[in-house]
């Protein structure tokens, strides 16, 4: 035999064991008709595990997913750099990062799942539309209740089926949020309540890095782009929301009533609205630019928001509030890695 041939053989061989390997896998059937989309066996059978993992122990989540995959959403892989995973509305993709452990993924599909449930019941994917009182109360009650989601989805596996696996890496890497729903909790072992929920949902307003990040995302880097593109038009940050109607919308239970139902105006507490001196200074560029090129009516919504380093505001705009705290950057490296991350999402 040549030594071509014998390459050829070999190569055959290998694919042949290759194939043999990926019949063997076995993909498990879904306990909901989620639609998944997967190039080999191995990569289906991973994600009808995490579907399964969700709808099996955890009430809360198998309802999201329900009605994620009503709306006709599809589970599937994608290369990612700095994001675990994200969800398309256009295209109804919830897509997740294959290079990531399986726990961390599930935790991930529980979030992105209930921005899917959010898109579901009229949330916009759209920057700009909402004046920034309501866009900073907005875009900050969605990711404070996708969080909240992933923390009852891990607690309930947990508790009904014995793996802690999704629970530890939801609370490692979301510590505030963990800490509070737990807190709230009557026992370890105790089921999901509304006052878990809302523990959760305050506790991701303390996880100031996080905070930070998505004002830096959302906001100011939408504005200060748009100032630099001349494109402050397609922003026109002038409808209203209010807090009652953003956490009607987004904050459900499994039983699909509002969690929030005692408090609809949470959203308006001070320390929910605070942003930072950057972000004050993004928007009165943003809208003192937009009002000389195109004459578009200013909004001062944001003016009496509370300020968290007011000291890093110029003299002449420290006619903003304080809100009495100097919350410092703990951890530049996290918020760095956390913006770049939101960067390359597609949530919204």
């Amino acid at each position: 035999m040549s030594e071509l041939n014998e390459v050829f053989a070999k190569k055959r061989k290998s694919q042949g064991s290759k194939n043999q390997g990926n019949q063997q896998i076995q993909v498990p059937s879904k306990a909901i008709p989620f639609k998944t989309k997967a190039r080999k066996p191995k990569d289906q059978a991973r994600l009808v595990k995490f579907i399964n993992t969700i709808a099996e122990s955890s009430p809360f989540g198998k309802s999201v997913l329900e009605e994620a995959a009503s709306a006709g959403y599809t589970l599937c892989f994608e290369q990612q750099k700095d994001s675990c995973g994200f969800c398309d509305p256009d295209s109804r993709m919830i897509v997740l990062n294959p290079t990531l452990p399986d726990n961390l993924l599930i935790a991930t599909l529980a979030h992105e799942a209930r921005h899917a449930q959010q898109f579901c019941r009229g949330a916009s994917a759209e920057f700009g539309q909402y004046n920034v009182k309501s866009e900073i109360m907005y875009t900050r009650a969605e990711e404070a209740d996708a969080e909240t989601a992933a923390a009852a989805t891990c607690h309930e596996i947990r508790i009904n089926s014995g793996n802690d696996g999704p629970w530890k890496s939801f609370s490692s890497d979301s510590v505030e949020i963990a800490t509070e729903f737990m807190n709230a909790a009557s026992s370890k072992d105790a089921p999901v309540s509304d006052k878990m929920l809302q523990a959760a949902f305050n506790g991701w307003y303390k996880a100031t890095d996080m905070v930070e990040a998505y004002e830096e995302g959302y906001i100011q880097d939408v504005m200060n782009e748009a100032v630099q593109y001349k494109d402050e038009q397609s922003y026109p940050y002038d409808k209203k929301i209010s807090s009652a109607d953003i956490v009607t919308m987004f904050c459900q239970n499994a039983e699909g009533k509002c969690y929030w139902n005692n408090n609809k105006d949470v959203l308006n507490e001070k320390e929910k609205l605070s942003v930072c001196a950057e972000t004050i200074t993004a928007c009165d560029k943003f809208f003192v630019t937009r009002n000389k090129r195109y004459g578009s009516e200013m909004d001062n919504s944001y003016l009496d928001m509370p300020v968290r380093d007011v000291y890093n505001l110029p003299a002449k705009t420290r006619h903003h509030k304080n809100d009495g705290k100097e919350i410092a950057n703990s951890n530049k490296d996290m918020k760095t890695a956390l913006i770049a991350k939101i960067k390359a999402t597609k949530i919204r």
